[in-house]
Formats: C-alpha cells, sequence, structure tokens
C-alpha cells in the first residue's frame, strides 16, 4: 500500500506548465498587402535539465536562420516571442520569430511570378 501511494504521488509530479514570458511586435505598414510579402519564420531552443545548460546560443541561431530567409530584402511586422515549458527537472526555453520579407527575393520565394 505504501509503495502505490509513493507510486502515484510521483507520478503528480510529472504534471507540465507552459509560459508564455513576452511577445513583442514592431511595425506593421501597409506593405505587407504588396503582392512581393512573404512570411517567413525562425524558431531556438534550449533545454535545461535541473539548471544544467548545454545550448547557450539558441537566440543567436533563431536570429541568424530569420535573417538569412530574405537576403536581399527588407524585413517588417517583426513578432519575437519567448516561451517556456516547464518538466519534471527540467524546462525548454523558446523563441520563435516571424515576420515578413519584402523584395524581389521574397517575390520568388512565393512562387507568384511577374
Amino acid at each position: 500500500m505504501r509503495a502505490l501511494i509513493l507510486a502515484l504521488s510521483l507520478l503528480s509530479l510529472q504534471g507540465c506548465t507552459y509560459a508564455l514570458h513576452l511577445s513583442e511586435l514592431n511595425d506593421m505598414g501597409p506593405e505587407i498587402r504588396n503582392k512581393n510579402a512573404t512570411r517567413i519564420k525562425a524558431e531556438g531552443e534550449q533545454f535545461t535539465v535541473m539548471g544544467f545548460v548545454t545550448q547557450t546560443d539558441y537566440v543567436n541561431e533563431a536570429y541568424d536562420k530569420f535573417i538569412a530567409k530574405c537576403p536581399g530584402g527588407r524585413i517588417v511586422g517583426v513578432n519575437t516571442r519567448t516561451s517556456t515549458a516547464h518538466g519534471f527537472f527540467s524546462w525548454k526555453n523558446r523563441i520563435r520569430i516571424s515576420g515578413w520579407c519584402l523584395g524581389p527575393v521574397a517575390k520568388s520565394q512565393s512562387g507568384s511570378k511577374g
């Protein structure tokens, strides 16, 4: 009986939570309605166990991926979202960056001709 209570207690500790820390948005001009605008996104993630981290540059990697998706274009309407998913003695920090790429490169990525 004691083992059953202990097992149920341990299972109850494995509940997970999710926290959104920040969602930030910059200028959203009328040029987004332009046919040359393409939505771009990038994500980064950091896994932490009991406070020990090996991946410390996940934000820089996500930013570099995001910028690389719009070479030669102009990026507007950037939304940056940081969040944490909690687990049992561990958590994942996440960043999601999205925006609009304006310019001829964006037009060719969207598959439209003209």
